[in-house]
C-alpha cells in the first residue's frame, strides 16, 4: 500500500502523510480511499469539491443509493421504529425547556416527524428534492430544501441538532460540526450517527463507494467531536452513535494524534481477505437477515398505504411499550 504526502492536512491531527488502503468502490469503479497515517482517519482521495457534490446529492444520490428518487413506504417501515426510539433516548439527556430541534439530512422525515410527535418544535434541511418534496406533501413536514450551510439558520437557534448518518457525506466534517456547535444553544445537545469502519459487514471490495467520503471509527469520532466543542454524554466504546453537549468553541487548530488508532486500523486493513470474510457467518447472517426483512416489508405494504398511518401506529405502539417498562422498572427500584 502506497503512503504519500497529500495537499490537504487532517481534520483531526493536521497530518498530510496517506496511505492507499484501496482503489475500488462498491459498484466496482475506480476510487481511491485512502487513511491518515496521524489519527486513523479514512477518507476518498481526491476529496470532490462542493459543486459536485451539490450536483450528486440534489439529483443523483438517492437514485443511486436506493434506485428511487424518492421515498418507498418498505423505507418508512424499515426506519420508523429506530426513529422514534432515538427521539425517546435523546430526550433523557434534555431539560425541559430544550425544544426546538432541526434535523439536517432529513431524509424521508422519519426522524422529523416522530421528532414533531414528541412534543419538539422541529424543522429539517434535506438537499435532495424528491425526499424533500416527499417530506413536505407526504407527512407535512417543515422541510428546507437546501445544504445545511445555504439554509440560513441562525447562530444559537436550536437546543437540539440530529445529524445522523450525514458527517460522512460531507467534504468537511469538521466545518459541519463548528457550524452546528455555532447553531446551538449553550449546552445545546447534539445526536450524531455515521458508520463504523469497524463494522466490517461488507467484503473487501464493496466497503468504499462514492457517497461516503470519510469513513469514521468510534476513535475517529470521538476526536473530531472534542475538536468541534463538543463533550460526548453517552460513553459507549466501540460504537459510532452518541448525543454530546456543546461545551465550548471548536478549535482548528488542536492537533490530535491518535498513532495507534491508525496502526490498529491498518492492521485489520492488511489481514483482510475474501477468504477470511468468507469463511465467517457474518456475510450469510446479513443475507438472510435481509431476506426476512424484504419479505416482511412486502406483505405490510399490501395493508398499509400510508406514510403517516404508518409512522402514527410504530409511534403508538412503542410509546406504550416503553411508557409499560419505565413502570416496570419503577416497581422494580420500590421494590428495592
Amino acid at each position: 500500500m502506497t503512503i504519500f504526502k497529500s495537499e490537504i492536512n487532517c481534520p483531526i491531527c493536521l497530518t498530510f502523510e496517506r496511505k492507499v488502503i484501496s482503489k475500488i468502490s462498491r459498484d466496482f469503479n475506480k476510487l481511491t480511499t485512502v487513511i491518515c497515517t496521524g489519527c486513523g482517519l479514512i477518507h476518498s482521495y481526491p476529496i470532490p469539491n462542493q459543486l459536485e457534490l451539490n450536483k450528486f446529492y440534489e439529483h443523483e444520490y438517492r437514485k443511486n443509493y436506493k434506485s428511487t428518487t424518492r421515498p418507498k413506504l418498505k423505507h418508512t417501515f424499515r426506519y420508523g421504529p429506530h426513529a422514534i426510539s432515538r427521539v425517546k433516548y435523546i430526550k433523557k439527556y434534555l431539560k425541559p425547556h430544550q425544544k426546538t430541534l432541526l434535523d439536517i439530512g432529513s431524509g424521508s422525515g422519519e426522524f422529523l416527524y416522530m421528532a414533531i410527535k414528541s412534543g419538539f418544535d422541529a424543522k429539517g434541511i434535506e438537499p435532495n428534492n424528491g425526499y424533500a418534496d416527499y417530506s413536505k406533501k407526504y407527512l407535512d413536514l417543515p422541510v428546507i430544501n437546501k445544504t445545511y450551510h445555504h439554509a440560513e439558520i441562525k447562530e444559537k437557534s436550536f437546543d437540539v441538532v440530529n445529524l445522523q448518518d450525514v458527517l460522512e457525506h460531507l467534504p468537511d466534517p469538521l466545518f459541519c460540526l463548528s457550524f452546528i456547535n455555532k447553531i446551538l444553544k449553550e449546552e445545546g445537545i447534539l445526536s450524531i450517527s455515521v458508520p463504523n469502519i469497524e463494522f466490517f459487514g461488507h467484503s473487501p471490495f464493496t466497503q468504499f463507494h462514492y457517497a461516503h467520503i470519510y469513513n469514521f471509527n468510534s476513535a475517529t469520532l470521538r476526536a473530531i467531536l472534542f475538536k468541534s466543542g463538543f463533550e460526548i454524554l453517552d460513553l459507549n466504546e466501540g460504537v459510532t452513535t452518541f448525543v454530546a453537549k456543546k461545551v465550548r468553541q471548536p478549535n482548528a487548530k488542536m492537533k490530535l494524534t491518535m498513532v495507534e488508532n491508525y496502526q490498529r486500523l491498518i492492521d485489520k486493513f492488511n489481514n483482510q481477505s475474501l477468504t477470511n470474510h468468507y469463511t465467517t457467518s457474518r456475510p450469510y447472517k446479513r443475507f438472510f437477515k435481509k431476506c426476512y426483512q424484504y419479505t416482511r416489508e412486502f406483505f405490510l405494504i399490501l395493508f398499509i398505504r400510508s406514510p403517516k398511518k404508518i409512522l402514527d401506529n410504530f409511534y403508538k405502539k412503542l410509546s406504550v411499550t416503553l411508557a409499560l417498562l419505565e413502570f416496570h422498572l419503577e416497581l422494580i427500584i420500590l421494590d428495592y
